[in-house]
This record gives C-alpha cells, structure tokens and sequence, in this order.
C-alpha cells in the first residue's frame, strides 16, 4: 500500500510539472513587441518632417501589434499606421510625420508604444525632438555678403552654396566675375551716353531759348 501511494503521489507531482510546463509554454507561446525610437528629432516650424520608428515581433506566433506615438505639448506627431500584424521575428519600420509653430525653439519628449492585442503588454521607447522657428521664407534666395556664394531657404534657415573659382554672386546667382564687370561697364557706358545725351540735348534747348529770348528784347527796343 505504501508503494502505491508512494507511486501516485510521484505521478502527481510529475502530472503537476507537466502541467506547469506546457502553461509557461503556452504563455510563451504569442507575439511580443519590441520597439525602437530614432536618434534624431529636429523639424523647423511649418515644415512637416518625417521620421521612422520600428517595432519588431520577439514572440513565438503571429501577433497584431496597436501602435501609438505622442509628444508632450507643442509639437504634433501622426503615425502613418496604428495596427500591425507581425509574423515571428519580422520587422517593420513605421513612418511619422512631426511638426510644429513655435516662435521660439523647443525640445520635447515623444514616446512610441506598441501593445498586445489583448493588452496584456505594452513596450515603449522615448527620443527628443527638437523644433526650431523658421528664419526665413522657403525658397528664398540671396546672395551672401561677400558675394561668393548663393545663399537660399531650405528647412527655414539659409543654407550657403558657394560659387565656383572665378565667379561671384550677381542677383542671386552665380556667374563669372569679367562678364559681370563686363555688363557692369556696358551698363555703365549706356547710362553715361544717354546722360550726355541729355545733357547735349538740354544745351540746345537752353541756347535755342536764350537767342529767341535774345531777339525778342532786340525787337523790343528796336520798337522803342
């Protein structure tokens, strides 16, 4: 009698093993998330800026992740996608749109998460975003101050493109330097020409006026 009771409590604590085993299996056994954030955050004001985050399925069977970003205040982050199905071990990077209108700059905390369908768990990543006021309008093009670059707009600040060896900045672009000087001095030229010619123009004039004044006076006394 002792064995048998010896032999069916051994096969209850193997049946509970057993039991507890194939329970963890199971618990195992279903997607998990893991999640990535980037490095880098920086957009200018007005200009919606896109970025990836990733999440990836360490789990044991297929699994559909709920996705979700956010920022704390000022800046407005969207997910392009909010759920997402993940066989094991697959990966997939997700697109976000950030933006912002500060007037000043600022830097927040955003957090991406990704939870279980049946919201048994959750993982999150943060990252900081930097958001910058623009300084001027995009497409905006100049020249720089000591003219050997072109200087233009682009993500609301002003970016220097420098002209080639030879050439300076005449309106806006680059050009060589003797055909600048040259239509300078043609310019120059012309205008002094048709000064001259006003000139030359307004003596004639002028005499043309003084002689028939001339003669009228002449008449005058001659009348007299």
């Amino acid at each position: 009698m002792k064995n048998m009771e010896k032999r069916r409590l051994c096969a209850l604590v193997l049946f509970t093993l057993i039991l507890a085993s194939f329970s963890m299996m199971l618990a195992d056994a279903k997607g998990i998330p893991e999640v990535s954030c980037p490095s880098n955050c920086e957009i200018r004001t007005a200009v919606p800026t896109d970025f990836n985050v990733s999440i990836k399925n360490i789990g044991l069977t297929d699994a559909t992740f709920n996705t979700n970003i956010y920022c704390e205040d000022e800046i407005d982050a969207e997910l392009g996608a909010h759920n997402v199905g993940l066989k094991p071990q697959e990966k997939e990077y997700l697109e976000f749109t950030a933006e912002a209108a500060v007037n000043h700059a600022i830097t927040e905390t955003c957090v991406f998460k990704a939870t279980t369908s049946d919201l048994e768990t959750e993982v999150n990543c943060t990252f900081s975003c930097r958001a910058i006021p623009n300084f001027c309008t995009e497409g905006e093009v100049k020249c720089s101050e000591d003219k050997t670059a072109v200087t233009e707009c682009t993500d609301g600040a002003f970016a220097n493109f420098p002209c080639e060896e030879n050439q300076i900045c005449e309106n806006g672009k680059c050009a060589d330097a003797g055909k600048i000087k040259s239509s300078s001095s043609k310019g120059i030229l012309i205008a002094a020409i048709i000064i001259a010619a006003i000139l030359i123009a307004a003596f004639f004039v002028l005499s043309h006026m003084k002689k028939k004044r001339g003669r009228f006076i002449f008449l005058k006394q001659k009348r007299k």
